[in-house]
């Protein structure tokens, strides 16, 4: 591939721009012990349009909007494994073009029942949720992605006798990355996966009862 590598401070960031795209994707090293706001503020100086951030396993903890300011030209963002329990509603605000965001394998409440999804941006085609909240939970319970109007692959958890309604994905996983991994689908009718043409996948063995 055609393009420019180039090596900040000692191997902590990578970024390459491609010829072809003039998208300007970044990898984090695990463990650099750099805050998000310093990645995005570099990331901003750069004043690419398109953007993609990988930074998993760097212990970022919660997100507020101030670490993002400057990597709003993100197209796709990947969070995984970095112990993130909360992000504030307005953090994704200003993101107009992201399409991926994976936030898995962290510790955020996803299936309590009041995860409120409404702040993720409309644009996305792909979210990553699989391997948050590892605890026992009496009432797991699927957050309403309705605002979620592109969404059409999740990677998620399965649990035990959980109802839900995936109409417009076309792409879905469940996993069984949480504790109660026994991934039982209570119920299935005719609408559950209505538009879910071309994949259905489980990572564990579910039980599917009619």
């Amino acid at each position: 591939m055609n393009g420019m590598f180039t090596h900040v401070g000692r191997d902590m960031l990578v970024h390459v721009k491609t010829t072809l795209t003039s998208e300007l994707r970044w990898t984090v090293r695990a463990g650099v012990f750099l805050m998000l706001s310093e990645i995005c503020s570099d990331i901003a100086s750069k004043g690419y349009a398109s953007v993609v951030l990988r930074a998993g396993k760097n212990n970022f903890g919660n997100l507020i909007a101030l670490d993002l300011n400057g990597c709003e030209n993100l197209t796709e963002l990947y969070l995984n494994f970095n112990q993130i329990s909360i992000v504030e509603q307005d953090t994704f605000h200003d993101f107009h073009q992201l399409v991926t965001l994976d936030i898995s394998r962290n510790l955020l409440p996803v299936y309590s029942g009041k995860w409120n999804a409404s702040f993720l941006p409309s644009t996305l085609k792909m979210l990553k949720l699989h391997g948050c909240q590892n605890q026992v939970l009496l009432n797991a319970s699927v957050p309403d992605f309705d605002d979620q109007k592109n969404l059409s692959s999740l990677p998620m958890d399965g649990y035990p006798n959980i109802s839900f309604n995936f109409s417009k994905i076309t792409h879905l996983s469940l996993s069984g990355l949480n504790i109660q991994c026994y991934c039982n689908l209570s119920r299935i009718d005719n609408n559950t996966f209505s538009h879910l043409r071309y994949r259905l996948q489980f990572s564990t063995y579910p039980r599917v009862e009619s």
